[in-house]
């Protein structure tokens, strides 16, 4: 019973990391769009610059430097025998963009005294998410710590810190970093130059009117738009899974003129992405995990919480 109830926590981190980035991540700083130093606007749609992938090669790096500054109780090792069957759970094949590093340690310390080392010593730049026991009563078993700012070019990263009784007394703990990157973005998704007429709509399937729409030709308003999509990175894959519709949507219609059939057209989602159709061809996913798209539509719609 003991192994099947690890290896249930050892699923975790994934999990919690996919729901960061579906629920604008859990309160991390997520990476925007380009801005002006002046005016801390984002820049023109023309000038707006798109922000940098990330890679395999970052994350992975990343990955392995938050297993070696775990922080455990005095007296713990490094272990470097087989993984023991407690800490092999059985998982399907990982998204595209994401990659793990791991290590096991061996601890004197009982489990209890090592998750709440644990817990009371994150990690460098991380903060503490969630500690975890298996069923009530029991001691707990997981500890997981979330990246407060990314670095360029990464999405998210947690470090799941998995312990289990050993069998001669301490602990045997384990330590797993899982790192999303962002993927490149595709260049028919880029905003491009000439746009002269947004039209901005709402849909709230909670309220009637269940639409509401205005259209704008300001350059400046059409340009603050463009920039900000332009400054998006692409949306990660693991971000595509099991994300439900919400009842609240924006869509943004570009247009080369104002009466003219919209050539650029985005729809935000309730997982921080932003769906963008290129001269009718759906694109790849962007990211938006600060919601800053569905805020400014809102604000120029004239909408306040809880309707943006």
């Amino acid at each position: 019973m003991r192994s099947a109830g690890v290896r249930r926590i050892a699923m975790r981190g994934a999990a919690l990391l996919a729901g960061c980035l579906m629920l604008a991540g859990c309160g991390g700083t997520a990476s925007g769009p380009a801005t002006s130093r002046a005016t801390g606007q984002p820049r023109p749609g023309g000038l707006a610059r798109t922000p940098p992938p990330g890679s395999r090669t970052e994350a992975l790096r990343l990955a392995e430097n938050l297993v070696a500054q775990v922080a455990l109780p005095p007296g713990s090792a490094r272990f470097s025998g087989p993984v023991p069957p407690v800490f092999r759970p059985g998982t399907g094949p990982s998204p595209p963009e994401t990659v793990e590093a791991s290590g096991m340690w061996t601890s004197p310390a009982p489990a209890g005294q090592v998750s709440a080392f644990a817990s009371a010593h994150p990690l460098a730049g991380t903060r503490l998410l969630t500690a975890f026991s298996d069923s009530p009563g029991q001691t707990t078993l997981a500890v997981d710590d979330l990246l407060t700012v990314p670095p360029p070019g990464i999405a998210q990263g947690i470090v799941d810190v998995a312990i289990a009784p050993g069998n001669q007394g301490g602990s045997l703990v384990r330590v797993m970093a899982i790192v999303v990157w962002y993927p490149p973005r595709s260049p028919a998704e880029r905003m491009p130059p000439g746009m002269r007429s947004v039209t901005v709509s709402v849909t709230n399937l909670a309220v009637k009117p269940r639409v509401v729409a205005r259209t704008f030709t300001s350059p400046d308003i059409v340009d603050r738009l463009a920039g900000l999509l332009n400054g998006m990175n692409a949306s990660p894959s693991i971000a595509d899974r099991s994300c439900a519709a919400g009842l609240i949507s924006y869509r943004l219609a570009f247009a080369t003129a104002p009466g003219a059939p919209p050539s650029f057209i985005t729809t935000t989602g309730v997982c921080g992405t932003v769906a963008v159709v290129a001269h009718g061809t759906l694109q790849p996913l962007l990211s938006d995990q600060t919601g800053v798209l569905s805020q400014t539509a809102a604000s120029l719609l004239g909408l306040k919480p809880p309707f943006a």
